[in-house]
């Protein structure tokens, strides 16, 4: 068996890791050698962050508010507005959510009142979905100056967790010029009103060749590919960031088993890496809370951790979830309650709760250092699992000088053992985002080998501590991830 893996239940291996801290990682004693890690010019970092949150605070954002009640096998809860929604949003490390399921066309104002109040409480950002201000594809944008738009927009002004206006989830090629006069929309009022309010817009993921028709509303039409699209969408869009969602964890037998991953999830991500860079804006990536239909098949906590912890790696300024409550349509109904969302039919936490107070915990610990550091590229062990694409041959032609698979990386030479190293520039300083890069439930110990002996700050699971050394070795469980920093 590679590497040194022991193989426990998740819960117990947690315990395990933190006892473990405050001896990993010493490959050296202190002043034995120890050398201070270089300085290099600072390279350029682009991150956005809208409503309550502050310059250096990663957003989180939750896809799909919770609704009113409904009825489904036995669960009849009177309302998902509630205290207690919103407190574990709060808990679970969620600071912004997308009220896609409150559309607001008049008669469902009262929904979103409440829902602000309990977002104002909770300090959560709230993006709405209001249909008298943009509705693609049924009415013109309205002007500003109308009389109803300058009411509706002053009843939410009162409340400072209002953030942001939805306007498109994956929009086709034959939206984006209607689509470009939404986002305008948000523009005008945010440069007039001296506000920092979202234009909420969505992303295709990438999928193989053109042929599927994706990106256009007539399936059948296979003029455009990807390129096409997401470079449309910014030049006509001109979004201050870039998000899209890929749910690329599959099913090979039940969800009791192991998934496999995808084969476009790393170049997915590297496309659309390359492509922020060259537009000079971060990118975020929607992840699934759960598992839905056919395919997708529901994380257990190691690859929920990998799923998150590989975009941060990539370089990744936003994370997004999808959804925050079961949604009560199509064949997210299907799924048994408490197996979709941060909360289950019947208003109950699920174990996503869990996942994600886990990782943001990582994230909280780790943004100020994530937010403002540039992605250089990333550096992976050999015989890595999960097999999946990684590579700097793209299907799409990037910028000049663009890289995403790395040799090595200024003082660091190799990894080993399952590991995945996320390579960035923090202020001129060497910053590593180190990943087990397994979505098995086991512990696997990375071994960072360097050109020297440095001294290290590492972050892991919230908690920071120093070493010294030639090499750094962390017990990381599967998906897991930690920041290292070189002094």
């Amino acid at each position: 068996m590679r590497g040194n893996k022991i193989r426990q239940k998740l819960c117990v291996v947690l315990l395990a890791g933190v006892l473990a801290l405050s001896s990993s990682g010493c490959g050296a004693a202190a002043g034995s050698g120890v050398k201070k890690a270089g300085t290099y010019d600072p390279l350029p970092v682009y991150k956005y962050t809208f409503g309550l949150l502050g310059e250096d605070e990663m957003p989180v954002v939750m896809f799909g508010g919770p609704i009113d009640g409904f009825i489904m096998d036995g669960y009849k809860p009177e309302t998902m507005i509630n205290d207690n929604i919103y407190r574990y949003y709060k808990e679970a490390g969620v600071n912004g959510i997308v009220g896609t399921a409150n559309w607001v066309n008049g008669d469902r104002l009262d929904e979103v009142t409440r829902i602000l109040n309990y977002t104002e409480k909770y300090r959560i950002n709230y993006v709405t979905f209001d249909t008298s201000l943009i509705w693609l594809n049924n009415a013109d944008i309205p002007s500003l100056d109308d009389e109803n738009v300058k009411q509706r927009l002053d009843f939410y002004e009162q409340y400072e967790s209002f953030a942001g206006i939805y306007c498109q989830d994956e929009a086709r090629m034959e939206y984006l010029d209607e689509l470009a006069k939404a986002h305008q929309f948000v523009f005008d009022y945010n440069e007039k009103n001296g506000t920092n309010l979202i234009a909420y817009s969505n992303m295709h993921p990438y999928w193989t060749g053109s042929e599927v028709g994706y990106y256009s509303t007539d399936y059948t039409n296979k003029q455009y590919d990807y390129e096409m699209m997401i470079r449309g969408f910014m030049d006509k869009g001109k979004l201050p960031y870039l998000s899209y969602d890929r749910y690329s964890l599959l099913r090979s037998a039940g969800d009791d088993q192991p998934g496999t991953l995808d084969q476009e999830w790393f170049e997915n991500l590297a496309l659309i890496r390359g492509w922020a860079q060259e537009y000079q804006i971060p990118f975020w990536v929607c992840l699934p809370v759960g598992g839905w239909g056919a395919l997708n098949k529901a994380p257990n906590e190691p690859e929920f951790q990998w799923l998150v912890n590989s975009a941060l790696a990539c370089g990744a300024k936003g994370i997004e979830y999808f959804p925050g409550v079961q949604p009560t349509s199509d064949d997210y109904m299907e799924v048994p309650n408490g197996e979709l969302g941060l909360v289950a039919m019947d208003g109950q936490k699920t174990k996503y709760y869990y996942y994600s107070k886990n990782v943001t915990a990582q994230i909280r610990a780790c943004q100020k250092y994530l937010m403002n550091a540039a992605s250089v590229g990333i550096l992976v062990d050999p015989a890595s699992s999960p097999d999946s694409n990684i590579s700097n041959d793209l299907p799409f032609q990037m910028p000049d000088g663009y890289t995403f698979l790395l040799d090595e990386f200024r003082e660091l030479r190799s990894v080993s053992d399952n590991g995945l190293v996320g390579c960035f520039d923090y202020k001129g300083r060497t910053m590593l985002y180190v990943m087990n890069n397994t979505l098995e439930d086991e512990v696997d110990e990375v071994t960072l080998k360097f050109d020297g002996a440095y001294g290290y700050s590492v972050i892991q699971r919230g908690i920071v501590r120093s070493t010294t050394g030639k090499t750094l070795t962390l017990n990381l469980n599967g998906g897991e991830g930690a920041l290292v920093l070189l002094k």
